[in-house]
């Protein structure tokens, strides 16, 4: 987990985004977070338009789909910067786990199997 004061600017960085839209903040976001995690930086569409009362998913390949700020204000019962925020933050959790997928199952798989020899 990065820390305290890490964690404190992005998500400052990801309040801007929402109130300002400037895809150059967004990419630092997405940068930082992959740097961090020494993993290619997810890759995320934000669209005008998701099915159902789905607020944000992440597909297999790591792709990120969200409701763009501008459209989640006007729509959503609950628009504040922060419910989209922790939707995003929900949706790195899942880029995260599902990234690189191969070398963590094979480090979890080593982990069952040591010392049992």
């Amino acid at each position: 987990m990065p820390n305290r004061k890490l964690r404190k600017h992005l998500i400052d960085c990801l309040k801007d985004f929402y109130e300002h839209q400037d895809k150059k903040v967004l990419v630092k976001v997405l940068k930082a977070v992959g740097d961090y995690y020494k993993l290619p930086g997810p890759r995320l569409h934000l669209t005008h338009f998701i099915f159902s009362d789905c607020l944000g998913f992440t597909a297999e390949n790591g792709t990120i789909t969200m409701m763009h700020p501008e459209i989640w204000a006007r729509r959503r019962s609950l628009n504040e910067v922060d419910d989209w925020v922790s939707v995003f933050l929900h949706e790195l959790g899942h880029w995260y786990l599902w990234a690189n997928a191969e070398k963590k199952a094979d480090s979890f798989a080593d982990q069952w199997e040591t010392g049992l020899e």
